[in-house]
């Protein structure tokens, strides 16, 4: 693997977590390898990142002279970032000593993908979910439609897994309390589960977001 394509997954990893991705950006006549940003959130953090794509480990003169040039980044812009570096083939033992001691996250690009993409936990949690019968038996089927579409309203299992064979990166669902938006995604929930232990649509996956305390601790992590 060379630099380029290094550089094309760790941007594609943190595009596909819900980050506005750059690559190749100039900050401070230095150019960075991948600039991630948070989408939402009230203050939104900006990993900047620098890859090596050595065949072997990454030895600990170069990883400083990275992070040298990544704190200048992150000095320049004047607002919350995070730096971070990213190898193929991991770090010496001096340099990932170096990165402990300066609280600097270094990442394998296998264990980098495990931790933003692996979903083994949280698709355990919906399989093993209690109420998971429960929510199954006694679900009322319910109508749904495109906001301001009230006289295109449909039923919305068939809607979401109409919506789960396009390209649209983004649903959201919305309704009075009570109408049934928690139940029917906790039912979506093991449909969209393949398996293998995947999710259904391609690389990018699919993710239902309802609140923070129905996820493992595994998906409350975060830089």
């Amino acid at each position: 693997m060379d630099k380029t394509e290094l550089v094309q997954q760790v941007a594609h990893l943190f595009k596909i977590s819900g980050y506005v991705v750059d690559i190749s950006v100039e900050i401070n006549y230095r150019e960075i390898d991948v600039v991630a940003t948070e989408r939402h959130g009230l203050i939104r953090k900006t990993v900047l990142i620098e890859c090596a794509d050595y065949a072997s480990a990454v030895g600990i003169d170069k990883l400083q002279g990275d992070v040298r040039k990544l704190e200048a980044a992150r000095d320049h812009l004047g607002h919350q970032a995070i730096i971070m570096h990213v190898s193929e083939h991991g770090y010496s033992k001096n340099a990932s000593g170096f990165a402990h001691d300066s609280k600097i996250p270094i990442y394998k690009l296998a264990d980098l993908k495990s931790y933003l993409i692996d979903f083994s936990e949280y698709i355990a949690s919906i399989k093993n979910d209690p109420q998971r019968g429960i929510i199954a038996s006694e679900y009322q089927p319910t109508t749904i439609h495109v906001e301001g579409r009230p006289d295109q309203k449909t039923s919305a299992l068939p809607f979401i897994k109409q919506w789960l064979s396009t390209d649209n990166k983004w649903l959201t669902i919305l309704g009075d309390y009570g109408v049934g938006k928690l139940s029917l995604t906790a039912l979506m929930e093991p449909a969209m589960c393949t398996p293998n232990g995947a999710t259904l649509g391609g690389d990018s996956g699919v993710r239902t977001h309802r609140k923070v305390r129905c996820f493992p601790p595994h998906r409350q992590r975060g830089f």
